[in-house]
């Protein structure tokens, strides 16, 4: 009996584990389906709507295998070399070229960088066209973010923190990563993580798309600097 009742607690801890995580995203402003609450603006309403919060990212078939996270299923109008990165000339402070953002942080521009159609995905699941995205004024304007909108970062991002550089922990300046992915990721407060000497600095490093924990879907607080930190030795 004192088994079956520790079997079924650990049962529903999963259950509640996934449900949190589930709500998580679909409580944010991610969530652009129709069935998205009042913490989203921008939301898919009225004839040719969904209700699917995960589509507007991710579909289970014919998805684009290129480019992008997996099951990606959002088209990028961007061409490759449309965006200019941070530094003079494109170049770090560890003086390393970079010309171009890598997949993963090209799946993030494919709605922020304000070329690209929120509702331009590949697999629409049924419905003909594209969604219905009504305008927003000062978020959304014929379907793109507008270009008043705090969150439409353009194609220039010279003034934006770098992204798709190599961590390079020979630099006494970074603080060396626990074992991980080839992406860099602030795991908490005070931990990061990636493969060490050959991570890339991405969108997701810092923020993490399914989740609002944290305003702006930050990793980690801001409050005396600990998200910097956990990469910068200061």
């Amino acid at each position: 009996m004192k088994t079956r009742l520790v079997i079924l607690t650990i049962v529903a801890v999963t259950l509640l584990a996934a449900g949190v995580s589930f709500a998580g995203i679909a409580l944010t402003k991610h969530n652009l389906s129709s069935a998205a609450g009042a913490n989203s603006t921008i939301k898919s309403t009225g004839a040719g709507s969904t209700d699917q919060l995960c589509i507007f990212c991710h579909t289970p078939h014919r998805a684009d295998t290129t480019s992008g996270p997996s099951l990606w299923n959002r088209n990028n109008a961007t061409a490759v070399g449309g965006y200019t990165l941070y530094g003079s000339g494109n170049k770090t402070l560890g003086n390393s070229t970079v010309s171009n953002p890598n997949p993963a942080s090209r799946a993030c521009l494919s709605c922020h960088d304000g070329n690209n159609a929120i509702n331009a995905v590949i697999n629409t699941a049924g419905v003909a066209g594209t969604f219905t995205m009504p305008d927003v004024a000062g978020r959304l304007s014929g379907n793109k973010l507008d270009a008043a909108s705090g969150y439409n970062l353009g194609t220039n991002l010279s003034n934006d923190h770098p992204i798709s550089v190599t961590y390079d922990i020979t630099k006494s300046s970074l603080n060396t990563l626990t074992a991980g992915t080839g992406v860099v990721r602030v795991t908490s407060d005070t931990t990061g993580q990636g493969t060490s000497g050959s991570a890339t600095v991405e969108c997701t490093s810092c923020h993490d798309p399914h989740t609002s924990a944290s305003s702006y879907f930050l990793r980690a607080t801001t409050a005396g600097s600990k998200l910097c930190l956990v990469c910068h030795n200061k």
